[in-house]
């Protein structure tokens, strides 16, 4: 799993096989420790409803404490189905939010059909 993250734009990038593995358990997720004052994990879970109470197929939920950082993005089933269907395309299924003083997110999950991760390529 992979994680990119720009200005105005947060996007998770998984390969088929960790997609495979987001839909039979439920859940990926992976950190970085910075040291030993200093650790960011992100993860991706996904949900049974549809979607959410606004009609997202995707939501983020971040946390953050003196060394700790967390992203935890939520798949809802309409999303899963995009994405398992093949209709979400090559940038995979996004969302694009506005909070209440202006500023805009785009979320997205991807999954990098091309990966050599896993497969056995070189």
């Amino acid at each position: 799993m992979n994680l990119r993250i720009a200005p105005e734009h947060i996007r998770f990038r998984i390969s088929a096989e960790e997609f495979v593995t987001l839909l039979t358990h439920g859940a990926l997720s992976n950190g970085t420790s910075f040291g030993n004052a200093e650790c960011f994990y992100y993860g991706i879970r996904s949900h049974p409803s549809a979607t959410d109470r606004e009609g997202f197929t995707l939501a983020l939920a971040t946390y953050a404490e003196e060394g700790l950082t967390r992203y935890m993005l939520t798949v809802f089933a309409d999303g899963i189905a995009q994405l398992h269907s093949g209709l979400a395309g090559k940038d995979g299924i996004q969302e694009h939010l506005t909070f209440e003083n202006g500023d805009m997110l785009t979320i997205g999950l991807e999954i990098d059909l091309h990966s050599k991760k896993g497969t056995g390529r070189t």
